[in-house]
């Protein structure tokens, strides 16, 4: 994830037809073993950010002890950017002795991210270049540059000469968007962009046919990192195959049909490629059949209708047998918090869904019981071997129970009471599927000495995976990650901000 600073249950529903269209996804056979994302068109080549080759190895700071550089794409292999020098009247690398982050690309001017200063403590910083009749002019920094703060991720909109860029300026760890008019440093006129950012993470902003692109981690996405399109004041997130429940991010539109983005969805969270995705332009369908498929549409629309009635019954029912039942009463309050958080009813409050969406809402409904009847081992309506856990829902379970983090009170690594229950509704789904497994990240506020919050976010996951254990979970299914002050979800200068980032971070994987 530093590399990248270079650079609820039902909310599905209005994602899917987000788009209008179809689109296919192909992951680039020129992704590496590190972190590769940030892709952008210089002329006849596309350009992204990626751990530096061997051939290029510059040590750093960073999580696995590099630091990151630009790359061009040779079909499929990477190689180090170069541009034709004004100054040396040759192609030279673009690359620093520091990190180099995403561009932006117009016809005369390159936008560039680079370490603005030096040290532990370093920040990043704009730089930008221009064209003439002999080559590219040495780099100018960006006049909004600080020591203090981080700005990064640059985005110009050469049409109304508008640039987008990314800071922590606020103060707290969280990235927010902020735009400029820019006419060659001159003019640094702020541009309002309202209902944009939130009390969370915002970053990679990408213009394309007028739209702000851009990627967060905000609440009621699909889970982690999603993308999301910024237009006439009003914040759309994207449907699949661009978001899924793992990080989708720094998307790219080469035209107004295909482009690229980044995801860690093949990886299980460990590292970022690129994919290119195109949309799919579909055939007419003969005038003869019109009539045909429209029937065939209005009885899958009824039966799915029907299945989703049946299914609301069947999760009644389950909350009804965990309340009569001697065993597995911890599930009835992780259920219940899960239910009472989603926002429809059933069939009143999805009588305007689509095809698409009721199907996505079933799958996702069915998949749970699946999972709680398994948990619960009811082996007379499923025979536990033909049953696997279905990750998706029980993970959006555990988002929509708004328990995908566990807060703890300031200084402590005490697990509160409100919390155990619900935990302990995780260890039965985790027993009843030994493939299962879980990952915990731990995290503190910054309020005291960084050393100390490191400690204090350890001894959380510590407590969190203790508790687990004591519940029959094996520690081998249990990954364990501790950030200290460094990962806030919330804004540190409120009580309620430092008590949302005093938190341990659940996912279940396999």
């Amino acid at each position: 994830m530093k590399l990248r600073l270079l650079v609820t249950f039902l909310f599905f529903a209005s994602c899917a037809s987000l788009m209008g269209q179809k689109y296919e996804l192909n992951r680039a056979c020129y992704n590496t073993s590190g972190d590769d994302f940030g892709v952008r068109q210089l002329k006849d080549k596309l350009v992204l950010v990626s751990a530096p080759l061997i051939s290029d190895q510059k040590k750093g700071l960073t999580t696995d002890g590099e630091y990151s550089d630009l790359y061009q794409v040779d079909t499929c292999s990477l190689s180090v950017c170069k541009l034709l020098s004004e100054q040396f009247g040759m192609e030279t690398n673009v690359n620093s002795l520091m990190n180099d982050g995403p561009m932006s690309v117009s016809d005369s001017i390159i936008f560039l991210t680079v370490n603005y200063t030096t040290g532990p403590v370093s920040k990043l910083g704009i730089f930008y270049i221009t064209l003439s009749e002999t080559g590219w002019s040495e780099v100018k920094p960006f006049v909004l540059n600080s020591k203090e703060y981080n700005i990064t991720h640059p985005a110009y909109d050469a049409v109304n000469g508008i640039l987008y860029f990314t800071s922590d300026a606020k103060g707290s760890h969280n990235m927010d968007i902020y735009a400029v008019k820019f006419n060659g440093n001159n003019s640094m006129e702020k541009v309002e962009l309202p209902n944009l950012n939130s009390a969370y993470t915002e970053f990679f902003p990408f213009v394309s046919n007028g739209a702000l692109y851009f990627t967060s981690n905000r609440i009621g996405g699909y889970g982690g990192l999603d993308l999301y399109k910024y237009e006439n004041g009003a914040t759309t997130l994207l449907g699949e195959p661009f978001n899924s429940t793992y990080d989708d991010l720094a998307i790219f539109w080469s035209d107004a049909t295909q482009g690229y983005f980044s995801s860690n969805r093949e990886t299980d969270f460990v590292h970022d490629e690129v994919y290119a995705f195109r949309q799919v332009i579909e055939q007419p369908i003969p005038s003869d059949s019109l009539v045909a498929d429209a029937q065939l549409l209005a009885d899958k629309e009824n039966e799915l209708r029907s299945k989703l009635v049946d299914i609301n019954d069947t999760l009644i029912k389950l909350k009804a047998r965990i309340l009569t039942s001697k065993e597995n009463l911890e599930l009835i309050a992780f259920l219940e918090r899960a239910i009472n958080n989603i926002n429809v009813s059933i069939p009143e409050g999805i009588s305007d869904f689509s095809v698409d969406e009721l199907q996505h809402l079933y799958d996702l409904l069915q998949g749970t019981v699946n999972s709680l009847n398994n948990s619960l081992q009811i082996k007379e309506q499923i025979k536990e071997t033909e049953v696997k856990t279905d990750i998706s829902s029980i993970n959006e379970l555990i988002k929509s129970s708004k328990i995908e983090q566990i807060q703890f009170k300031f200084n402590s690594s005490i697990i509160p009471d409100e919390f155990k229950e619900l935990i302990s509704g995780i260890a039965i789904i985790m027993n009843t599927d030994k493939k299962l497994k879980i990952q915990l990240d731990g995290h503190t506020d910054n309020i005291g000495r960084k050393e100390y919050n490191l400690y204090l976010s350890r001894l959380r996951a510590e407590s969190v995976r203790n508790f687990l254990i004591s519940k029959g979970i094996d520690s081998s299914r249990i990954s364990l990650s501790y950030y200290g002050m460094d990962k806030p979800m919330a804004d540190n200068t409120t009580e309620q901000g430092r008590y949302l980032n005093r938190r341990v971070e659940m996912k279940l994987t396999y």
